[in-house]
């Protein structure tokens, strides 16, 4: 809603060299909440999916393991792509984070 006022043609509204910085911070801290909530880092970096998960029994036992179909190739690339993932969360969280600390209070000034 912050984003549409500041395109409002009002007698408040700021001149374009202050008020086109905020509007494209506050677009991108949109955008990086839609990314953390949409925990999609492992898909974004390219996991590979092509593989099924299955409960395998334990001969004389009541209880199974937990197999997969994976090949050592994607159990590894998955492995790399899960560490990339993780390091781009951080890096959206902290850009999130760096942004609001630096620029909350503009946004509604």
């Amino acid at each position: 809603m912050q984003l549409e006022k500041f395109g409002d043609k009002s007698f408040y509204q700021e001149i374009d060299e202050t008020r086109i910085p905020k509007e494209k911070k506050l677009e991108k801290c949109l955008e990086l909440l839609a990314n953390i909530k949409a925990q999609d880092y492992n898909d974004r970096c390219g996991y590979d999916h092509n593989y099924e998960v299955y409960f395998k029994p334990i001969p004389g036992s009541k209880n199974s393991t937990l197999e997969s179909t994976a090949s050592p190739e994607q159990k590894a690339h998955n492995n790399e792509v899960r560490k990339k993932a993780k390091e781009m969360e951080e890096k959206e969280w902290n850009e999130f984070m760096d942004i609001l600390k630096a620029d909350l209070r503009n946004f509604w000034v």
